[in-house]
């Protein structure tokens, strides 16, 4: 009996010492001391230059923000524009200190991120498919690649960030394929659009995106969605994981899945892909190319290359 009383009595005043201590922090806010936020604002002026500080209050005409040991006013009307960093976003981005190569894409499909301004990166498949982006902008990325050597790819892409960790992008692109001499037949185009959104940052961020795509093998629009997810789990490595669909008049003829291992090699430009996929397909051909169903489980193999 003894101890619940004793029990009861302590409860008692850590409730009092708990209510009180939050009156004073309250208090201290109110009177505008020491209690500082863990938001970050980021405030892109008329002429373009950014200022960076702690956000005191926002009202719907003016921020407050601390910078240094002085509280500042800003006129929402009297600047371009403003964004906010949290504690978690600066600990995601700074917990590693190499970046995230893998950033832009998943294994056969895109991120919302596209590579950065005068950043570059080529990247294949098993090997046998090459491909190279290019940061035009921090929003505009183009990439021109080919399957095999008989065939040419190319897209442009933007990008842009729409509110703290969300981003969205677009992707248009075109493709022909072309018979060699020795191989004659009838030659392959082909146009398609991806647009998309992610959530998260460039070490860890899942991603929704619709496929529409129209080739003159098959005289008709085929459309799909997938699914993708990465994270960055050390310096040199990263898991990341996919899976889509295409479908024709509600009809699947095509289901892909795939999980990879992203190693960072010790030269730091390289990038080695290992992992596993599966295909399902209603189809014993697709664009061209001969598969057997109805599942297909492969290994996976990719390489990057970054410049």
């Amino acid at each position: 009996m003894l101890l619940l009383r004793s029990i009861f009595i302590s409860s008692f005043l850590i409730c009092i010492c708990s209510n009180s201590f939050a009156n004073y922090a309250y208090n201290t806010n109110e009177n505008g001391s020491s209690f500082v936020s863990d938001t970050i604002v980021v405030i892109l002026k008329k002429d373009n230059s950014e200022i960076r500080g702690i956000l005191i209050k926002e009202s719907n005409s003016t921020l407050l923000v601390l910078l240094g040991n002085e509280e500042i006013t800003f006129l929402k009307n009297e600047i371009q524009g403003y964004r906010f960093i949290t504690s978690n976003e600066i600990k995601s981005k700074t917990q590693f200190e190499t970046p995230n190569y893998n950033y832009t894409r998943y294994c056969f499909f895109p991120s919302s991120f596209t590579t950065k301004r005068g950043e570059s990166a080529s990247y294949s498949h098993y090997l046998t498919t090459a491909n190279l982006k290019v940061g035009i902008t921090d929003n505009w990325e183009f990439s021109i690649g080919s399957i095999f050597i008989n065939s040419i790819l190319t897209s442009v892409s933007y990008s842009k960030p729409v509110y703290k960790s969300v981003r969205l992008a677009v992707s248009g692109y075109g493709g022909y394929i072309f018979y060699l001499p020795s191989n004659p037949g009838t030659n392959q185009s082909g146009v398609g659009i991806i647009p998309r959104i992610s959530f998260g940052d460039e070490n860890q961020n899942i991603s929704m995106g619709f496929i529409a795509s129209k080739t003159s093998l098959i005289n008709q629009w085929v459309y799909g969605s997938y699914l993708g997810a990465q994270q960055k789990l050390k310096e040199r490595l990263t898991l990341s994981g996919e899976f889509s669909g295409l479908t024709i008049d509600s009809h699947n003829i095509l289901l892909l899945g795939d999980v990879t291992l992203n190693f960072t090699t010790r030269r730091g430009f390289e990038v080695i892909s290992l992992g596993a996929l599966g295909i399902n397909t209603n189809n014993q051909s697709f664009i061209g190319i001969s598969l057997p169903r109805p599942f297909i489980p492969l290994p996976y193999l990719g390489y990057q290359r970054i410049f």
